[in-house]
C-alpha cells in the first residue's frame, strides 16, 4: 500500500492531479514486476527443494550455486532437478551425508530364545519378564530362582 501511495505522490503533477492512463500502466509495470520477483523466488524453493530432498546440508548455497543451469518448464516446475541433485553430488560430497555401513542381525535383546536360560532372563527387560510371567508362571519362578 505503501508503495502505491509513493508512486501517486510521484506521478502528482503541481495542480495535484494524475494522469490515470500513466498511473493504471505504472500499476501493471509494479504489478508484473512482482510476478516476476515472486517467480523467481518460487524457483530458487524449487531448487533448494531438490537439494533438500538428496540429502545436502546447505541446500541454500546449492541452489544460488545450480540456478543458472536450472531448467524449468511453462508452468514453473523444475525439469532437471535430479539431474542437479547427482552433479552436486559429484562435485560437492562434502554437502552431502556419507552413508552409514548398515549392520545385519539382530540388536541386542531383540532377539527371543526359543527356551530362555538365566542368562537369557537376565537380559530380559520388564515387559518381556511380564509376558513370561503371564505365559508361564512356573517358568518365570524357576528362571528367578524363587
Amino acid at each position: 500500500m505503501e508503495e502505491i501511495r509513493q508512486l501517486v505522490e510521484s506521478m502528482t503533477d503541481e495542480a495535484g492531479m494524475v494522469d490515470a492512463a500513466a498511473l493504471l500502466e505504472a500499476l501493471a509495470e509494479m504489478e508484473l514486476s512482482k510476478k516476476e520477483a515472486w517467480q523467481e523466488e518460487k524457483k530458487e524453493f524449487l531448487l533448494r527443494e531438490v537439494f533438500w530432498k538428496a540429502g545436502a546440508r546447505d541446500a541454500a548455497y546449492l541452489a544460488y550455486h545450480y540456478r543458472e543451469d536450472a531448467v524449468f518448464d511453462e508452468a514453473g516446475r523444475l525439469i532437471n532437478g535430479e539431474e542437479l541433485a547427482a552433479k552436486a553430488k559429484e562435485e560437492y560430497p562434502e554437502f552431502f551425508q556419507r552413508r552409514q555401513a548398515r549392520l545385519s542381525g539382530v540388536k541386542p535383546q531383540e532377539g527371543k530364545s526359543v527356551l530362555p536360560g538365566k542368562e537369557a532372563f537376565s537380559g530380559m527387560g520388564y515387559a518381556q519378564r511380564a509376558e513370561l510371567y503371564a505365559k508361564d508362571p512356573e517358568l518365570y519362578r524357576k528362571l528367578r530362582g524363587f
